[in-house]
């Protein structure tokens, strides 16, 4: 449904002598109320408030199980104990959740696992699960009446865990709200030692002063073992077996060379280069996506052997193999493990071929092939190449089924989303969950292409409530994943739990086309703590997302669209790290830092991203939506409220970012008190993030921010490309920023490298003499601007009368990107130009001696001048002229000089804006003319005179 201009606006202007204001497009945005009087209402969505979170759901990381059809396909090695499997000591209470008496019931599934947890209020009791594995998730409660734990693994140094979240934070879907969340991860740990471990909480009888009792509760935990090759049978081309070397050394869990276990050695024809290789038989079929190798790492030898050529392949059968890495020229690694990552697939063996080995010089300069150990490992997303497709019909999926059943019809469903996983779908293909089930801890790995036309679809049956997913963290990371496929179309269901809503990655692929979400309603996804260390492995995002979709840019698909026509559409999503992301990586993590350049990456990988009739609450992080990469598609009446709320990210929070998109507009939306949580950056209710050419905001309305209305950020900070082409039409904008906090204190954050203008716009001044000022963005003399009692005060209109503009010279490049066109075209920077080219003008004449050069615009017409801005070549300034008179015509006969300068300094490569100003006067014309140009001694010492724009203004 379509809104008119909201009674609001007419409040404000009625008796406010701001008739003059033009608004030429209705406001377009669902939710406003008489904002003169500082109250705000939110309506009701979906027949419930959302209401608040505040504690953060700490990551479990746990994989779901997957199943190919006719073949035993094993996860990590995950075991899931009840808290009846621990030492408990001290004083502890068993408590339902099944039971409507209980003080802590809660409906399925939102209850606990088994139905039951143990509570303690009591200081220094504790309990103790012993576990096998390298990562241990414990599962239990938060509470409005609960406290602080002590945790500690092998007695090692404990980390402090809070339990408290405030009253009436959890809805249900029917509405409910409770004053706990069951079946959650408190306490997650990831990279332990393989081994066995042991883990202690101890309550500290300490809470949040907010918190009514001190408890903590233990529903269960979680151990894994992510290491499928461990004491894994091994055979080998040849082998010493002696002296600490042995096949069963590589696979022993020791990943350095120690005193007991050095790994494996070849150990035949060591005079000569030649072909050695090691095989690991896993026992069973496996996903598999990583193999580590682990150089020997004992000292003086560290790297020695490490193959110079290799290949790394995987079987079913050990007879017919597949060739998933390929290295030549490998140089001698340190003593960290060298990954390599490739698509999901099933093996039950792996074969490392060393097919040109590396001389060791202190020992006679013999060849060998040597590790200290052997990882294999699938980290977490699924491929669907190797699942048996499926017939194309309907299949109904209820917890009241059988996994046993043909699923074909509602009399006869399967049960669990594990069967549903089995299989790869095609187009004409439905998966119906029943409304009113749910399905806790599983998630729905969907595989399988269909196509806009014939989409597989994933929906509901029956009547009643829509069907839930909950993730739950501790078994699941997303309600719905989705790895290198397409063609899908995923309607009227409820998600909520784990990191993710629907995940959708893109591995190194291209090509994909067509996800329409529609009628969602997802909530409560979160991810770990954000500190220094990353949150996912590749390929998950830093946070949770109601939504991701994630894109590895690789050497195959760098300068290719990934994926196409996206559509999000008639949903809520509350309560959720963020809300709408869609990025790209240029490597996986290694768990030292960022991917590089993952913002710096062709517009084009997502085109036709559509976001329509949604509203987002409560997006813990950084963003609401965060469109990334994207070239084409609307987001239209949109609201996003309450960003940033209680968490916040380091790096900063805006309702709504996009980065290196284009030609994409954001419409009839409205972006709302967005916070700066634990003193978090930004704050705004919008961000041009960097990157950007032609982006358009248009009839929407940004109020009661923390930070400005606006953030124009541009080529800065990491971020490697300027925005251009901005289009900012018909906002109305109020009550944003915080008063006396520097930068954030402005009604619009502004910074260099931006272009583009300000239009048709009112902006509403938070408190008395807040700086509304855009440079150099041009703000428009149709904007209003009023101060916080609604008085009129004018503010710096800026009109471009030089775009597109005719332009004629004394000479011209005409190549390269060096154009006369390209001087009035927008775009300032001379870096903005296609791979091999610039952007901007070049004089081209009498190269080998100080001449004269000019350059002269036609603006079509006469008009009202006030200022000339002469932008340097920011790839090289030097070419900015020494000596030059700025000079206007009405006529192009008759010239004004209006500035002239001799000796001018050589701009800087961050400052190449060089603006002179002078009384406004009418011209038609504008002549910059140069009588002494500089050398550049990296071009033959040639002479040039070279702009990257010129703006002509009439300041307001």
């Amino acid at each position: 449904m379509k809104y008119g201009l909201p009674q609001m606006i007419a409040e404000i202007v009625t008796g406010h002598n701001l008739t003059s204001i033009r608004i030429d497009c209705l406001f377009n945005c669902r939710r406003f109320c008489i904002l003169v009087t500082g109250h705000y209402s939110l309506s009701k969505m979906m027949g419930s408030v959302m209401r608040r979170t505040s504690k953060l759901v700490v990551f479990a990381g746990a994989l779901a199980l997957a199943l190919m059809a006719g073949t035993s396909v094993t996860s990590a090695s995950t075991n899931r104990t009840d808290e009846e499997g621990a030492n408990f000591t001290g004083s502890w209470s068993v408590q339902s959740t099944s039971d409507p008496a209980s003080d802590f019931y809660a409906p399925a599934p939102y209850g606990a696992n088994s139905d039951d947890f143990r509570l303690s209020e009591s200081s220094g009791s504790a309990v103790s699960f012993t576990f096998t594995g390298n990562s241990i998730s414990v599962i239990g409660s938060y509470a409005s009446n609960f406290g602080k734990a002590d945790v500690s693994i092998d007695g090692g140094a404990a980390t402090t865990i809070d339990l408290y979240i405030k009253p009436y934070e959890f809805e249900a879907s029917d509405g409910t709200y409770y004053n706990y969340k069951h079946n959650r991860a408190i306490y997650v740990m990831d990279g332990l030692a393989d081994g066995t471990h042991t883990i202690t909480i101890t309550v500290k009888g300490q809470k949040d002063p907010a918190s009514s009792g001190f408890g903590v509760a233990i529903d269960s935990f979680i151990a894994r073992d992510t290491n499928r090759a461990k004491n894994a049978t091994v055979t080998a081309s040849s082998s010493l077996e002696g002296s600490y070397w042995a096949k069963s050394n590589v696979v022993d869990g020791q990943t350095g060379s120690t005193t007991t276990s050095l790994g494996w050695t070849s150990d035949g024809n060591l005079t000569t280069n030649h072909t050695e290789w090691l095989q690991a038989d896993l026992g069973e079929t496996n996903f598999v996506d990583r193999v580590d190798l682990f150089p020997r790492s004992d000292v003086g030898s560290v790297g020695a052997y490490f193959p110079i050529d290799f290949t790394i392949a995987l079987s079913n059968d050990g007879t017919t193999w597949t060739t998933v890495v390929s290295r030549a020229g490998y140089p001698t690694p340190s003593d960290t493990a060298q990954t390599f990552r490739f698509g999901a697939q099933t093996a039950r063996y792996v074969k490392i071929t060393g097919t040109n080995l590396r001389q060791n010089p202190d020992e006679s300069n013999r060849y060998r092939m040597q590790f200290a150990e052997i990882v294999v490992a699938y980290d977490s997303y699924q491929h669907s190449s190797t699942l048996t497709a499926i017939p194309d019909t309907t299949y109904y999926v209820s917890t009241s089924g059988n996994d046993s059943n043909n699923g074909t019809s509602a009399s006869t469903p399967w049960r669990t989303l594990q069967k549903v996983s089995q299989y790869a779908y095609s187009g004409g293909n439905s998966i119906l969950l029943k409304r009113g089930d749910s399905w806790t801890g599983e998630t729905l790995y969907l595989h399988g292409n269909g196509t806009a036309e014939n989409a597989i679809l994933v929906s509901a049956y029956g009547s009643g409530n829509k069907p839930v997913i909950s993730a739950n963290m501790g078994e699941a990371i997303a309600s719905i994943k989705i790895v290198n496929n397409h063609g899908i179309r995923i309607a009227g269901l409820e998600l909520t739990g784990g990191a993710f809503g629907i995940e959708v990655l893109n591995d190194a692929t291209h090509g994909h086309d067509y996800l329409y979400l529609d009628d969602l309603y997802i909530h409560d996804v979160e991810g770990r703590s954000i500190g220094t260390d990353l949150v996912f492995p590749y390929p998950e995002s830093y946070f949770g997302a109601a939504i991701l979709i994630s894109s590895l840019m690789t050497d195959e698909n760098q300068d290719q669209t990934v994926f196409s026509n996206i559509t999000l559409t008639n949903s809520v999503i509350s309560q959720t790290d963020t809300g709408f992301i869609n990025l790209v990586r240029d490597k996986p993590y290694d768990y030292t830092g960022l991917p590089t350049n993952a913002w710096n990456s062709d517009r084009d990988a997502y085109t036709n991203v559509n976001i329509t009739n949604t509203q987002i609450y409560r997006s813990y992080r950084s963003g609401g939506i965060m469109m990334y990469a994207t070239t084409g598609g609307v987001t239209d009446n949109v609201v996003i409220d309450e960003t940033g709320y209680l968490k916040g990210m380091f790096w900063g929070v805006a309702a709504f970012q996009i980065a290196n998109s284009e030609n994409y507009t954001v419409q009839n939306s409205e972006f709302m008190r967005t916070y700066k949580s634990n003193q978090s950056p930004d704050g705004e209710g919008f961000d041009f993030e960097a990157g950007n050419r032609n982006v358009t905001l248009t009839n929407s309305y940004i109020h009661d921010n923390a930070g400005p209305s606006i953030l124009l950020y541009g080529e800065n900070g990491g971020w490697f490309l300027n925005n251009t082409g901005l289009i900012i039409n018909n906002v109305f904008a109020y009550r944003n920023g915080t008063e006396g906090a520097g930068f954030d204190s402005k009604a619009i954050k502004n910074y260099p490298r931006n272009e583009g203008i300000i239009q048709n716009s009112v902006f509403i001044r938070k408190f008395a003499g807040q700086d509304v000022t855009s440079d150099p963005v041009a703000f428009e003399s149709s904007n209003y601007i009023a101060n916080p009692d609604l008085s009129q005060a004018f503010g710096p209109g800026r009109t471009k009368w030089a775009l597109g503009a005719s332009v004629i010279a004394s000479s011209n490049v005409n190549d390269y990107g060096w154009t006369l066109a390209n001087v009035v075209d927008g775009i300032w920077s001379s870096k903005a130009g296609a791979a091999g080219t610039v952007n901007g003008w070049s004089s081209n004449s009498n190269l080998g001696a100080d001449h004269t050069e000019w350059i002269q615009i036609d603006l079509g017409q006469s008009r009202t001048i006030s200022e000339v801005d002469l932008w340097a070549s920011d790839r090289d300034t030097i070419y900015f002229p020494k000596d030059f008179d700025i000079q206007i015509s009405v006529d192009g006969a008759s010239w004004t000089t209006v500035a002239s300068r001799t000796n001018y300094a050589q701009p800087t490569s961050t400052s190449p804006k060089q603006a002179f100003t002078f009384a406004a006067q009418s011209a038609r014309y504008v002549k910059v003319t140069a009588t002494s140009l500089r050398s550049n001694p990296l071009e033959s010492n040639n002479y040039r005179m070279q702009f990257a724009e010129i703006d002509v203004l009439q300041l307001h």
